[in-house]
């Protein structure tokens, strides 16, 4: 399993990429909660319900827990009567709450896929809203103003995880180190898809993350 140390400060990179995300989920309209992604099976609504369960473990990091036992965030049926902003601010709130005081950034986190720094794994979830963010952009067709740091070590991030173009076997090495519970899961990336040297950073994310710009 890789390991990634970063010893800064990397909570204003997730902080700006759950605003990012919180500006997009703010111009869904109920008619597109249905509509799908480019993100496996997942729907508008169910993916934003997937991000929700992604912020419940950054929480989670934060007071010293382990990720692996959070399952999910709010229920979709308590999400889809409600205010899905409301819901990401919730959630993004209790994250800030949870890394208030710094001590997490320099713990060590073991994941099944990688062991890093807590400010490592900050980057990681920063990854992963913005690959999620970029995947309801592709749905909806809201635009989004991107932020070019939080792209940048998005990118870094999910290269140093995952370095190989081709997926097939880290996930299987990585399926043998998950509790029993979470073995059963759908590759969460696809091999990662041509892009020019020169494109857009979100576009060369996009590509480094299986999907197709």
């Amino acid at each position: 399993m890789p390991s990634m140390n970063i010893s800064t400060d990397t909570r204003p990179l997730l902080q700006t990429a759950a605003r990012t995300a919180e500006h997009l989920i703010a111009a869904i309209s109920p008619e597109q909660r249905s509509l799908p992604t480019p993100c496996g099976s997942f729907s508008v609504q169910e993916l934003v319900e997937h991000q929700l369960v992604v912020l419940a473990r950054v929480a989670a990091v934060g007071r010293g827990l382990d990720p692996m036992t959070v399952a999910h965030g709010p229920s979709g049926a308590e999400v889809g009567r409600g205010d899905l902003v409301a819901a990401w601010q919730v959630a993004v709130a209790d994250a800030e709450r949870a890394w208030a005081d710094g001590a997490a950034l320099s713990r060590t986190i073991v994941f099944p896929w990688v062991t890093q720094s807590g400010a490592a794994t900050l980057i990681m979830w920063a990854c992963e809203l913005t690959t999620h963010t970029w995947d309801l952009s592709q749905a909806t067709g809201v635009p989004v103003d991107w932020n070019d740091a939080v792209v940048q070590a998005s990118l870094g991030s999910l290269v140093a995880i995952l370095p190989d173009p081709n997926r097939a076997s880290t996930f299987e090495s990585v399926r043998e180190h998950m509790p029993p519970e979470f073995r059963d899961f759908p590759p969460p990336y696809a091999d990662a898809a041509p892009v020019a040297l020169d494109a857009p950073l979100i576009d060369r994310l996009a590509a480094w993350s299986g999907r197709r710009p």
